[in-house]
C-alpha cells in the first residue's frame, strides 16, 4: 500500500497501523519528497488538509 500525506500527517498514520494492523512489526517509511511537478504538489497538499 503506498499513501501519500504531508509529513505532519506521519505520526496520526502510525497510530492508526500500531492500533489496527495485524503484524507485530509492519512497515511505515516517510519518503521526504524533495522534487514534483506543481500539480502533484498542489494535489498533495489539497488532499492532506481537512
Amino acid at each position: 500500500m503506498i499513501l501519500k500525506t504531508v509529513a505532519e500527517n506521519f505520526s496520526k498514520i502510525d497510530a492508526i497501523f500500531a492500533k489496527h494492523h495485524p503484524y507485530e512489526c509492519y512497515c511505515l517509511v516517510e519518503m521526504p519528497l524533495t522534487k514534483s511537478n506543481s500539480n502533484l504538489h498542489d494535489w498533495a497538499i489539497q488532499q492532506s488538509t481537512p
